[in-house]
């Protein structure tokens, strides 16, 4: 698996299982400029780390243009799917709604109303932004699903500065500020995790089942959480604990 970075060229094979972000975060990008989206997310740490793995410059002179891929994507029910795990698609929002002085909804309408999201229960998505002359981009799990047709929740909290952070949260707040109309860019699905029903998941593409899940979540770690128990809850059927 390699990727392409300032058009030099690495091989991140070895690397895949010990990638913090998982396996997926890397092969979405596998064979691509990722260029923007590494940027977006690492450290200094990690661009030093990245050298480990180079193995070569890339040959700008023999790179023909990119065509846009503009095939719909589709289910194996035949419905539509809003997400591209391999580009970054705009979404228009459609409400806001304040939920408390530091936490609000966002409602992301879908390309069409008989869209659906695409994101397996477990796995989460990027959002990305150009914000004050930065790309940055982060993590997110919608608090709805693909039951949910036409659109895409979100609940946020703002970081707003303080002395120890004294930029915030640049992502929550850029999306703080949304107006309606306003657009974000997202893409996936990513994630390690899927839920599949009845207490069968996939761990990194491995099967696996569980008689009952303890979860342990604070913060941002509660919305994946709480994805995973309403599928579960969704199916009375469903005896997972």
């Amino acid at each position: 698996v390699w990727i392409v970075v300032n058009d030099r060229v690495y091989d991140c094979t070895e690397y895949l299982e010990l990638h913090p972000g998982g396996v997926d975060s890397i092969i979405i990008n596998a064979g691509e400029d990722s260029t923007e989206d590494f940027v977006a997310i690492h450290s200094m740490k990690a661009t030093k780390m990245l050298e480990r793995y180079y193995i070569g410059d890339l040959d700008t002179k023999s790179v023909t243009a990119k065509k846009d891929d503009t095939e719909e994507l589709v289910d194996a029910k035949g419905r539509k799917l809003a997400l591209n795990p391999k580009k970054k698609l705009p979404f228009r929002l459609q409400s806001k709604t304040v939920l408390s002085r530091d936490s609000f909804l966002l409602d992301f309408a879908l390309q069409s109303p008989e869209h659906i999201l695409g994101l397996p229960t477990g796995k989460h998505m990027f959002l990305s932004a150009n914000i004050d002359g930065e790309m940055v981009m982060r993590r997110y799990t919608p608090i709805s699903s693909n039951f949910d047709v036409g659109c895409v929740k979100f609940v946020i909290k703002a970081y707003r500065p303080i002395p120890r952070f004294p930029n915030g949260g640049k992502m929550s707040q850029h999306l703080d500020s949304l107006k309606v109309g306003d657009t974000i860019d997202m893409r996936g699905p990513v994630g390690e995790f899927e839920y599949v029903s009845n207490g069968n998941f996939l761990l990194d593409g491995e099967e696996c089942f569980a008689s009952r899940f303890n979860m342990i979540a604070g913060g941002t770690g509660i919305t994946p959480a709480m994805q995973v128990a309403a599928e579960i809850l969704r199916h009375p059927n469903d005896a997972t604990q």
